[in-house]
């Protein structure tokens, strides 16, 4: 980073540099306050409407990670318009969708214009256990070959800067994996992220109306890597609730206030005894 900002301050000068730095700056600290606004506007939503168990913009569970098999194609953040910081509560069939049943390496190679794609049979997840489980060096997996032979192709062209950034980043998750392989995995607060709300960078989850938890956009390495180590269980932001699934949740949080109608599921986003 240090090196990237002399080489602009040689190539454009410092005072061009120093407004750069500045319009970054700006642009940033604006985006962190609207995005606080928006959530508090959201969870304000969420109190009006879902009074007994409202959801919040930093609800935090505890999931088995092996439990999160699909993630929804398209994006509920593209179908509804939503915002990352937000926690919300969706109606509709989105949670219906069929799975594709096939290898698939990015979104812009799958065909239906639907679905739920099997965590297992994407191409990082099935490089990144080559590599960590069979000692298949980087430059040898199949995402590895299919970044640099598609750099210009849909997101996977869009995956890294260039080599030596995909290089950089690959050598972080050497270090990721084995970091939690030896302590544990850490919640974001837990390492030292600075953020004002750290729960806002958590691995994002999505809850079905069967209570079903789906992957959203964030954290696919990290969700990647605990299922690899096996882990029992991970911290994950609930980032959309399907309706029916709030419902339930309401329902179940009045009976857990009822001694005689008391719950004992142990769905990790409903109440307990």
């Amino acid at each position: 980073m240090i090196q990237k900002v002399i080489n602009k301050i040689r190539s454009e000068g410092f005072y061009t540099t120093a407004g750069s730095a500045y319009d970054f700056l700006r642009y940033k600290y604006r985006r962190q306050v609207e995005s606080r606004i928006h959530s508090k506007y959201i969870d304000l939503q969420n109190q009006k409407s879902y009074p007994i168990n409202p959801p919040t913009s930093r609800d935090i569970i505890y999931v088995d990670p092996n439990n999160i098999k699909y993630r929804i194609f398209p994006r509920l953040e593209d179908q509804f318009s939503l915002k990352p910081s937000g926690s919300y509560v969706l109606d509709g069939d989105w949670d219906l969708c069929e799975v594709y049943d096939k290898e698939w390496y990015s979104i812009d190679s799958i065909k239906p214009t639907s679905g739920k794609l099997p965590i297992e049979k994407y191409a990082l997840f099935k490089s990144m256990k080559n590599h960590f489980l069979k000692d298949v060096p980087w430059d040898e997996t199949e995402w590895y070959m299919l970044v640099n032979e598609n750099n210009t192709i849909g997101d996977l062209g869009r995956q890294y800067e260039d080599s030596q950034s995909m290089e950089n980043q690959l050598k972080l998750l050497d270090k990721l994996f084995e970091d939690i392989r030896t302590e544990g995995y850490k919640t974001q607060r837990e390492i030292g992220n600075h953020s004002p709300y750290p729960e806002y960078d958590e691995i994002k989850a999505i809850i079905g109306r069967d209570g079903e938890i789906y992957k959203s956009t964030s954290g696919r390495h990290r969700l990647i890597l605990c299922k690899l180590l096996e882990l029992d269980e991970i911290p994950v932001r609930v980032f959309v609730r399907h309706k029916k699934w709030q419902t339930k949740r309401e329902i179940i949080t009045k009976s857990c206030h009822d001694r005689e109608n008391r719950s004992d599921s142990e769905h990790p986003d409903l109440p307990h005894t």
